[in-house]
């Protein structure tokens, strides 16, 4: 896969950062999967929004606890950290 070129417009600089994450993912053989609104006009259905969603799949050992905390503090979602876990553990 070829590294993205720079043309200027905002769907290309979308897909321009996604595609630079999904080579970073493949090069390390990470399972992942794009969603968004992105994703979505590609596949013919258009949307007004301009967002692409990456996500990995890893398991609980692959995570440190402390990063995921501290994100989830940064990010402001420790309500939905604390739920997902709850989520797996049912």
């Amino acid at each position: 896969m070829m590294p993205p070129s720079h043309s200027g417009s905002a769907v290309s600089d979308v897909l321009d950062v996604a595609l630079l994450v999904a080579i970073a993912l493949e090069s390390v053989g990470a399972d992942y999967v794009v969603g968004g609104s992105v994703a979505s006009s590609l596949q013919g259905e258009p949307r007004a929004t301009n967002d692409i969603v990456e996500v990995l799949r890893v398991s609980g050992r692959q995570l440190s606890r402390d990063y995921l905390d501290s994100w989830a503090r940064r990010l402001a979602v420790t309500d939905l950290l604390s739920r997902a876990e709850e989520d797996a553990r049912a």
